[in-house]
């Protein structure tokens, strides 16, 4: 399924018109939190940096929370302050042990860090670690330039996030389209799509098991008439 057959996302209108260190209302986030209302997950991932407003928000929902910072755990000090960052072989990286599964994984933006040809075989991994139905929150920039190294974003309410911009105000370009993020999330079916004011871009996505992705891209093709409900978010 698309979102890209169907009409465009309403842009949030909230929230600042460019990025900068602060708190903005998410709706991509207020969409989880309802989520997580509703399903009582088992278990949570985080792939950001851990932080007492994440660990106190996501605890909520879990006693099971895995706090795993990529980041973090995939550079140096040195690295952080001299050059960009970008995430090296996908298989290296500090994941969860094989065979441990999670009803939801926050990947926040990290997926603009990776280079190009390593994007597919982390959400490859990632699926690994997803189980049946799954949700998983991402954000990415829609701008010409981003960061040098990720945002890290914490939790601040359940409809609003407290972004925090590296010091060194030094940008890369940024690389990453709608259209390119769904095609790479491969295996999990979009559900919600934010384009927000001030570049930033959230997605909510469920994770299928290779069974029912089968099923489901077998009856799209053979589909002929309305191509059903539109599944992006209307503000």
């Amino acid at each position: 399924m698309s979102w890209f057959s169907r009409r465009k996302p309403v842009v949030e209108a909230l929230g600042p018109t460019g990025l900068a260190s602060g708190v903005y209302r998410s709706p991509g986030m207020e969409r989880l939190a309802k989520e997580l209302d509703h399903r009582h997950p088992d278990s949570i991932l985080d792939l950001g940096p851990s932080s007492t407003e994440n660990v106190g928000f996501l605890s909520r929902y879990t006693p099971n929370l895995s706090i795993q910072d990529l980041f973090h755990s995939a550079c140096d000090e040195a690295g952080k302050r001299s050059t960009a960052f970008r995430f090296g072989d996908p298989d290296s990286l500090e994941l969860p042990a094989a065979g441990e599964r999670f009803d939801v994984v926050l990947i926040w933006d990290l997926i603009h860090y990776f280079e190009p040809a390593g994007r597919q075989p982390f959400v490859a991994r990632l699926a690994a670690h997803c189980a049946p139905n799954a949700l998983v929150f991402l954000i990415a920039s829609s701008s010409a330039a981003i960061p040098l190294i990720p945002i890290q974003f914490k939790i601040a309410s359940p409809d609003s996030l407290h972004y925090t911009l590296p010091e060194d105000e030094r940008t890369m370009p940024g690389d990453f389209k709608t259209r390119q993020i769904e095609g790479l999330m491969t295996g999990f079916e979009p559900l919600r799509f934010f384009q927000l004011r001030n570049g930033l871009q959230e997605f909510l996505f469920r994770y299928q098991v290779p069974e029912e992705a089968s099923q489901a891209t077998q009856a799209s093709q053979g589909e002929t008439a309305d191509p059903g409900p539109v599944k992006v978010a209307k503000k």
